[in-house]
């Protein structure tokens, strides 16, 4: 009975030593793909003497792919690192905490297209990009919130929402 219990012990306690929590869940190397919209609000500029008028409309940002690597950094924080493919990389800072991870913005400029299929850049913006992530077995999903001033043709404005999403794939 006695040998029992202790072989049980054991077992409990090998299983929950290997359950990975905060900054270790996160932490490898990873393939990531990148892409969604913004919704704009804000004004048309008129070229003659006509009022602006009020506007909502949607630019789409480019997808990326590439390679994200999660390592420590100092005190305990974490560095994800983006190379995108074809493109700068691009480093946050984040924390994790049991089950999440936090990247804190960071500015990038970006080509914004008015749809999808568009090869023909509308502007580019000054972005403010950070988001939360969760891991679900070999993935992180991230939810970037993006912030940005629009000036374009004619039009500009802030952005009100973003819709943009990355998910990184672990590396075998």
């Amino acid at each position: 009975m006695k040998n029992t219990l202790l072989l049980l012990l054991a077992a409990c306690v090998m299983l929950s030593g290997c359950s990975k929590v905060g900054p270790e869940l996160f932490k490898g190397n990873f393939s990531f793909k990148t892409g969604g919209y913004v919704e704009i609000t804000g004004k048309t500029i008129p070229l003659d003497d006509s009022e602006p008028r009020d506007t909502v409309f949607i630019r789409h940002l480019p997808n990326e792919s590439g390679q994200m690597h999660i390592v420590e950094g100092n005190g305990g924080k974490l560095k994800v690192t983006m190379n995108v493919t074809g493109g700068a990389p691009v480093v946050f800072d984040a924390t994790a905490t049991d089950d999440a991870i936090t990247l804190v913005p960071v500015e990038r400029t970006m080509p914004v297209y008015s749809d999808i299929t568009s090869l023909i850049q509308d502007a580019s913006m000054l972005l403010s990009i950070g988001g939360t992530g969760q891991r679900f077995q070999n993935t992180i999903i991230f939810d970037l919130e993006v912030s940005g001033k629009y000036e374009g043709y004619y039009i500009e404005g802030q952005v009100t929402k973003s819709f943009v999403n990355c998910i990184a794939t672990e590396n075998e």
